[in-house]
């Protein structure tokens, strides 16, 4: 395994154990975004001061902030869904969650093939086929 692959697991174990207690506390969507943004800036914000070349460029500023603003909004509909999902029978975070990691999966790669011209191989086109397809099973009840 190398350690890219090491390192993208050990964040998806690290978001997921996150989600897990989130939703695990009963708090209110605002509440759980407001702490989720407050806990991810406990540990970003000291990394940011020690890192060299932590004050950045106007453009790297500017899209780092948009990027965050995304995240943050991203965060508070995922809260909601929680909350929703806490009152009502038919919503599984079960299946929402793998929904939005599959998405952002089909995203990303799509993006980055168009925006950066990252190669966008056959086996790459499968992948996202088959999650494609996760999806769909997925919404099935």
């Amino acid at each position: 395994m190398t350690s890219q692959t090491s390192l993208a697991l050990l964040t998806a174990v690290l978001w997921a154990v996150g989600i897990l207690l989130s939703r695990a506390s009963g708090g209110t969507p605002v509440q759980l975004a407001v702490l989720g943004c407050f806990g991810t800036g406990i540990v970003a914000i000291p990394i940011a001061l020690i890192a060299q070349n932590a004050i950045a460029s106007g453009r790297v500023l500017g899209l780092g902030l948009a990027g965050g603003i995304f995240n943050g909004l991203g965060v508070a509909t995922l809260f909601a869904m929680f909350a929703i999902a806490s009152t009502r029978d038919d919503w599984e975070i079960s299946k929402i969650v793998p929904t939005i990691y599959a998405g952002v999966i089909v995203i990303v790669a799509l993006g980055a093939a168009y925006f950066f011209s990252e190669t966008f191989s056959m086996p790459k086109l499968f992948a996202v086929a088959l999650i494609i397809a996760g999806i769909w099973l997925f919404s099935l009840k």
